[in-house]
């Protein structure tokens, strides 16, 4: 807890200047005397300082469910599960589990590219099908999965999941809403070892209230 005394020219702890000084006591209530330019290097100033802890997920990848080595013998001989190209399976609604070929634009991208631009997987026209504000809509999206049913966020296929909450505020008017969503995959894409690919498989599997959901497109773009 921190309590100022107004005891500046200002009288008000609000509209200190940046070298005006000013008192305060901390947790210890011990009397302290500052100004709002020294506290900028740091809360040590202020008598208390935060423990330095490891983050271990912040070094944390995911792990694919099929080694890269396997990827790359299965990808000489065996195609992958999609049988469609996006073109042909959008528009399509998700009352089962889709799977879609998307095409990359550019592959084997240098680090500096990647430090540049983010590859992106870009879902467009989700429209929920007239659901009302108290439905639960939930469907995830998953890249070069072979069997989505033992895949959790966990997993490098894992791209991510669209998820529409409930609103109590049901008012019986609501009109098909549409919107999109947009997934950074660069990272992905290398832990699976398909960064050198043409193209990649993108599969939806709805997990709740998505039977009426439908999904106008998916695509590959760059952005920062």
């Amino acid at each position: 807890m921190l309590e100022i005394s107004c005891r500046s020219s200002s009288q008000c702890p609000f509209f200190f200047k940046w070298t005006e000084p000013f008192t305060c006591y901390h947790f210890h209530w011990t009397l302290w005397r500052h100004k709002i330019g020294n506290l900028t290097v740091g809360t040590g100033n202020l008598g208390y300082v935060y423990q330095d802890i490891d983050v271990p997920w912040l070094k944390s990848r995911p792990t694919p469910i099929v080694s890269k080595v396997s990827r790359k013998i299965k990808k000489a001989g065996v195609a992958m599960a999609a049988e469609t190209t996006a073109a042909q399976v959008f528009p399509v609604t998700l009352d089962k589990v889709v799977r879609a070929t998307v095409a990359r634009p550019k592959k084997s991208r240098t680090t500096k590219e990647k430090d540049e631009e983010e590859e992106m997987l870009v879902i467009e026209g989700i429209e929920l099908g007239g659901l009302g504000r108290g439905s639960f809509v939930k469907f995830d999206i998953f890249i070069n999965a072979e069997n989505e049913t033992v895949i959790g966020p966990g997993n490098s296929e894992f791209a991510g999941s669209f998820v529409k909450l409930p609103c109590k505020h049901n008012r019986g008017d609501e009109k098909t809403s549409e919107t999109c969503l947009r997934l950074g995959i660069t990272q992905l894409l290398e832990d699976l070892g398909a960064d050198d690919d043409d193209e990649i498989v993108v599969a939806f599997v709805p997990r709740s209230g998505a039977d009426h959901v439908t999904v106008g497109s998916a695509m590959i773009e760059f952005g920062s």
